[in-house]
Order: structure tokens, then sequence, then C-alpha cells
């Protein structure tokens, strides 16, 4: 029997033949964004696709200092050898010639080398037209469990406390009780 609700916790009254007991169970308090998060701020993501242009977050680290290289990393979705263009979570990745293109055991490659599946590093610059232009890209051996795991670094675009979320490379990151904020580690 359900002997007693606070707004965190219920406790659980148990009888066992003649033994009783009681237990607390604690439910997780509700998702809330930090003060410290704010439209530039720079942090560095780690999450789970969550459908279209949307991650659930799992860990967050809001950064201290602004700038920086701006990466992603993720599955590749689709592949444009013709542009040089793919995307990964829902961002539209563009190469150029002057790109570095690597294969998993870093060997140069030809963009054709990218497929969708793939694990990519992307680094480079997420610019105000709405597209990553890559620096870098590297193909990454990884396990076929992190699918769906994406992961980025850049800068706080939009924050909306209301729905407990904010916007990374257009990309809306959703927060949960169960995201994990911390400081940057030094």
């Amino acid at each position: 029997m359900v002997t007693r609700i606070d707004q965190n916790q219920f406790v659980v009254m148990m009888r066992f033949g003649c033994l009783a007991c009681m237990l607390a169970f604690v439910l997780p308090a509700h998702a809330q964004l930090p003060d410290t998060l704010l439209a530039g701020t720079r942090v560095e993501v780690e999450g789970k696709g969550a459908g279209a242009g949307s991650i659930r977050a799992e860990e967050v680290e809001i950064q201290s200092q602004r700038g920086g290289k701006d990466t992603l990393k993720g599955s590749v979705r689709t592949v444009d050898p013709a542009s040089q263009t793919l995307t990964v979570a829902g961002v539209k990745i563009v190469a150029s010639d002057a790109t570095l293109l690597e294969g998993p055991d870093r060997e140069p490659v030809p963009f054709s080398e990218f497929q969708p599946g793939q694990r990519l590093k992307a680094e480079g610059v997420f610019g105000q037209d709405g597209h990553f232009t890559a620096e870098r890209l590297s193909v990454r051996q990884e396990k076929a469990e992190k699918a769906d795991e994406v992961a980025f670094e850049g800068p706080v675009q939009q924050v909306d406390p209301g729905s407990k979320t904010f916007t990374v490379f257009g990309v809306t990151v959703m927060v949960t009780p169960r995201t994990a904020f911390q400081r940057e580690r030094n």
C-alpha cells in the first residue's frame, strides 16, 4: 500500500507474513536547463537521434571559452557525390577540394568512398547559411550499436526553456531528467 506521496518520491508499505517493510522510491527530477546555457555558449553534446533534426541529450558539457573548431560525429544518412554533400543528424555537411578526406585508417580517400550508414567525424565551421563547411571528414570504425549516437561541439543558437530544448547546428537538443550537465573539464 502506498503510504505517502511527495513531489519527488513515494513510499510503499509492504507486509510479508509477520515482516513489514517500507520502501521509498525516488522519482527523477523534472528536466531543467541550467541558467548558464545561453545563445552563443559553446557546448559539447552527446546523445541519441530522436527523429528528423533532433536528438535526446545524454550529456551536455558547457564550455567556458568561445570559438574553436565545430565538430559533428554520427552516422551518414545521405551522400551526394556530385555536390560533395552529405547529411549527419539532419545537418548538411559540405566538402570542397580543400577538405581533408580520411578513411578508417586515416588514409586519404575520394569523396565517393563515403556511404550511408558509415560513422563519420566532421570538423569545420557551421555557417550562417545553415550548412556545416567541412575542413576534415573522417570515417570512424565504430560498432553497429552506436548507429543512433550523435556527438557535436559548437555554439548554442537558441534556447527554449519552456520546451526544455536548445539548438546547435540547427539540431534541436531535447533535455530529459537523465541529461547530465557539467562544466568544462580542464
